[in-house]
């Protein structure tokens, strides 16, 4: 889950820096949007994309979103409970003292979905693209200095080694008998944190020995380039996408920044 899903597909051959920069505009564009279908529509198009334009099995997007429908449900309940107080609420039920309201029910619904959005698209851009192509791609065509991106990508490598790591170590007080909970927890941290430690400095030495940053540039075994396709994929997904929130917006079906559902 939320990691490089390796297939063949349009969107796994597309230039990353042409992807995250087509997922920053269209994220900036939805969270503007305050309605409840803008969102939606556009985290179904983001599915649909996924799926049929990187080859992504719909289960593994389901496992790898889970994360956000779990933060997207709590800003729902949170709109539920406090929801700040609107002119002429439509109710509809209450339990004991709390009363839902229809207005409480579509803002939740609304920030969730683009918590939603947010993770469909990021994860059209993490699962589509090999971290090391993106690093690359990051330097030759962002011109993104390459001691920070060698310095993202340790950073991104290291996330899924240190939890399989941990698995490891729980698996260990397991066996051993030892309980878990936040006494588990704080114990098994010791040694995860001696083990990344270790990592660190073994990369560190690595650097050393190769003469990292030595030199202002340096050669890549496999450069990226943007070409035809890539431009083209850009002008259809943010071109296609700013046309179709313009039409949302004309139609008003797109609220602005701050406005609430209105049943």
């Amino acid at each position: 889950m939320l990691t490089y899903y390796p297939t063949d597909s349009l969107l796994h051959r597309t230039n990353p820096t042409i992807k995250l920069l087509a997922v920053v505009v269209l994220v900036v564009l939805v969270t503007f949007a305050y309605d409840v279908a803008t969102p939606l529509i556009y985290l179904l198009l983001t599915i649909m994309a996924l799926r049929f334009g990187g080859q992504l099995p719909l289960r593994w997007v389901a496992g790898s979103l889970a994360p956000f429908v779990v933060v997207a449900l709590g800003f729902l309940l949170t709109n539920l409970l406090f929801a700040r107080p609107v002119l002429h609420p439509t109710s509809l039920f209450s339990l004991g003292p709390l009363t839902v309201t229809a207005q409480a029910v579509g803002l939740g619904l609304a920030v969730g979905l683009r918590v939603l959005f947010i993770g469909t698209s990021s994860l059209l851009l993490i699962g589509t693209t090999e971290p090391t192509r993106l690093v690359v791609s990051l330097i030759l065509q962002a011109k993104l200095n390459y001691r920070i991106a060698y310095a993202t990508l340790v950073a991104y490598r290291f996330v899924p080694l240190l939890a399989a790591e941990y698995r490891t170590i729980r698996a260990a007080s397991r066996i051993r008998g030892r309980k878990g909970g936040l006494r588990g927890l704080l114990r098994d941290t010791i040694p995860l944190l001696a083990g990344a430690i270790r990592r660190a400095e073994r990369i560190a030495l690595a650097m050393d020995s190769r003469a990292f940053a030595a030199y202002p540039n340096r050669t890549y075994r496999q450069p990226t380039s943007i070409e035809r396709a890539d431009w083209l994929f850009l002008l259809i997904s943010v071109g296609g996408g700013s046309l179709l929130f313009a039409v949302l917006v004309a139609s008003g079906i797109t609220r602005g920044l701050g406005a609430q559902f209105a049943g």
